[in-house]
Formats: C-alpha cells, sequence, structure tokens
C-alpha cells in the first residue's frame, strides 16, 4: 500500500495533504479497521455451528463484495454539508436565492435525498441567473455535483462508457473544487466536510460504477416502506409482538390497494425531479487547461492513472489536443462507446479487485510500448 502522503495514491489524491488534516490519517485507520473487520466476519461466521466449517465458496460468496459508496445517503450528506457551507461563500443576490431556496425545499422536518437533489438542481439555476454573480468555481462546483447525482441515479440502460468516463471526470473536478474552496469550512468541522460521504463519492463512486448501476444500490424504496410499516405499527396495534406483523401487513396492503387510487409517492418525485432536470443546461465536455495540469502535474497524473483505459484508445476517440489543453470527449453531445474500447463490464463477471487489476496493467503496459500523450508543456506517462 502507498503512503499517505504519495499524492498519486488512489485514495489520497482528492484530500488535502496536511499532516494536521484528519484525512491524512485515512489510510492507517483504514488498515487497521480492514483487519478488525476480517477478525470480526471471522468471528461471527464461526459462532453459528452450521456455518463454522464451510467455506464461502461453498455458500457461492466467496467473490462477495461490500459497497464502497452509497449513493443515497452518500449525496444526501454530502450535499447536506455543501449547501450548508456555501452560505458562507456566496453573497449579494446568490446568498438571498440560496437562503430562499433552503427554506422552501429544505425547511422540513423529515428529508429525503429527493428534496436535496431538487435543491442543488434550483441552486445550479438560480446561480446561473443575470442579475446573480458568483464566482466561476462556485458555480462548477454546484454543476458537478448535479451531474453527479444525475448519473448516479440514472437508469442502467445509460452506464455507458462514455458516462463512466464523465463520473471520473467530474467527481475528481467537484473534489478537488471542494478542496480548493472549502478547505476551511466556517459552519462544520474539516472531519465532516472531507468525511465518510466525501470520500465515498468522489473516491469509489466512478470505480464501482465500471460494474454496476448506481441506481441499483439505493434502498430508497425499501426504506420508505420499513418507515410506514414502523409508522403503522406504532400509532395502530395493541403492541402485542404477536399481533404487530400481522397487523401492519394487513393495513399496509390495504393502503396500497384502495381503489387503485393511492399515488406512487416514488413515481411522483422522480417525476417531479426529472421536470426540474429537463430545464438545466448541461455542461459541455470536460477541460484541462494547460497551466491547470502544470500546476497539479501529480494528481492530473493521479486521475489519468484511474482512466488509463479511456487513454489508451489514442487521440480523438476519448480525449483531444486543444490550444488551451486537453478535452474529454465526454459530454451529452457525444458518442456513447467506441469501438475502441474500453468495454463494459458487470459485477456478475467481475469484481472490483478485477477493475483495479486491470487498470494497474493497462498502465503498466502502455509503459512497455511507450505510449505518450503530449499535453503542451508537460508529457504524461500512461
Amino acid at each position: 500500500t502507498s503512503s499517505p502522503s504519495n499524492p498519486t495514491h488512489p485514495t489520497c489524491y482528492l484530500l488535502p495533504l496536511h499532516p494536521t488534516h484528519p484525512t491524512c490519517y485515512l489510510l492507517p485507520l483504514q488498515s487497521h479497521m480492514r483487519i478488525f473487520a476480517k477478525e470480526l466476519t471471522i468471528f461471527q461466521h464461526s459462532c453459528n455451528p452450521v456455518l463454522a466449517d464451510t467455506r464461502l465458496e461453498h455458500l457461492n460468496l466467496g467473490d462477495y463484495e461490500v459497497s464502497g459508496v452509497e449513493p443515497l445517503h452518500d449525496f444526501k450528506g454530502h450535499m447536506s454539508n455543501l449547501l450548508e457551507e456555501l452560505t458562507f461563500h456566496v453573497v449579494g443576490k446568490a446568498h438571498e436565492d440560496l437562503a430562499a431556496i433552503k427554506k422552501s425545499v429544505l425547511g422540513k422536518s423529515t428529508l429525503r435525498c429527493v428534496d436535496y437533489r431538487k435543491a442543488a438542481i434550483l441552486v445550479s439555476q438560480a446561480f446561473r441567473k443575470a442579475d446573480v454573480h458568483v464566482d466561476a468555481d462556485i458555480q462548477m462546483l454546484v454543476d458537478t455535483a448535479v451531474e453527479i447525482c444525475e448519473i448516479m441515479y440514472s437508469q442502467d440502460n445509460m452506464r455507458t462508457q462514455r458516462n463512466i468516463l464523465r463520473l471520473h471526470n467530474i467527481t475528481f473536478l467537484h473534489g478537488r473544487l471542494c478542496v480548493t474552496l472549502l478547505s476551511n469550512p466556517k459552519s462544520i468541522s474539516q472531519r465532516k466536510m472531507f468525511g465518510t460521504y466525501f470520500h465515498s463519492l468522489m473516491c469509489h463512486s466512478a470505480q464501482l460504477y465500471r460494474i454496476i448501476n448506481l441506481r441499483s444500490l439505493n434502498a430508497e424504496h425499501q426504506e420508505r416502506t420499513f418507515n410506514q410499516l414502523n409508522s403503522i405499527s406504532q400509532q395502530t396495534s395493541n403492541r402485542h409482538p404477536q399481533h404487530v406483523i400481522d397487523n401492519a401487513i394487513i393495513r399496509i396492503q390495504a393502503e396500497k390497494g384502495v381503489n387503485g387510487l393511492m399515488r406512487d409517492v416514488t413515481r411522483a418525485q422522480e417525476s417531479e425531479v426529472s421536470k426540474l432536470a429537463s430545464t438545466w443546461q448541461h455542461p459541455g465536455n470536460t477541460t484541462f487547461t494547460s497551466a491547470y495540469i502544470d500546476s497539479h502535474s501529480l494528481l492530473f497524473q493521479a486521475h489519468l492513472e484511474r482512466i488509463c483505459d479511456f487513454l489508451l484508445p489514442g487521440h480523438g476517440v476519448w480525449w483531444k489536443h486543444t490550444e488551451t489543453g486537453i478535452e474529454f470527449l465526454d459530454g451529452p453531445g457525444e458518442e456513447n462507446k467506441h469501438y475502441e474500447g474500453p468495454s463494459l463490464q458487470h459485477y456478475r463477471s467481475c469484481k472490483m479487485e478485477d477493475i483495479s487489476q486491470e487498470l494497474i496493467n493497462t498502465g503498466k503496459m502502455s509503459e512497455r510500448q511507450h505510449h505518450t500523450s503530449s499535453f503542451k508543456s508537460m508529457e504524461v506517462w500512461l
């Protein structure tokens, strides 16, 4: 494992590298937690007398993996932190609009992820108004958050090579903007701002999106059903254990089937977000200027190592030179796939470990073949 101070390590390249920053202890903590989790799993497995002598492979769990990101909770948590902190970074009309949106959309006792999705779109649209003046980096920070959410909640047929590349690029940009603009948060602690939510979205979401549609990991509907069962049991049961389950099941079925008129809450919420998103103007292709590449050479190199399979097909496929730097062909108007690759993987036949190893092998193969990409004033080895 690379040192935590090594900026090219995939879990470090987005984070501040000051030795007093809490995230600098992330890797040592991860190694200890990994050992603890392994021992705990072994302990739980051995405590079951039926499974004590059974290997995980015999239970068809040999390739079982725990997701590194929970799209529902991670986006909700990160967007909550982001909107809370943005209040201290915008002034004038932008500050007034942000406060109004937070009051109208988020001024409820119970907040769901759909509320934060709507708030992100509304804030992005508000900052683009002619009479609102915000810094370009602030606008890009909000825009990338909207795109991250859009891809994570997209349908399975939208999981294409272009969107995988897009998610890699916008999480990199969003992470760097957070570190640059919000490195010293005023409303929350650094640990909360750059904690689990931030780390999961910036470091794991794009990698996991290579093998599974992230929407499949959302338990939003199941959690809503559980909350409904909980509410029914508290309000209508006699609290006797033998009666709780039957009462809850009968009542929830009755509520869902009364004359077939009960509104599908999930579809209504998705429709509302879709209508808002249809009026939102998508940014174009992701671009990096030569000046940005020069000033963030190690970070940019680490980013390229995570997408080296998209660079290997060569100039003009997924990226191209421009007068100011490099442009990735990942915008809405570009092709979703190219026969030059890379191929689309699936979790049924591929693990995250396989993806990581494949990227390492691709990088080594590129070095042996002396494939280089010249970005104006610097040369990046794949």
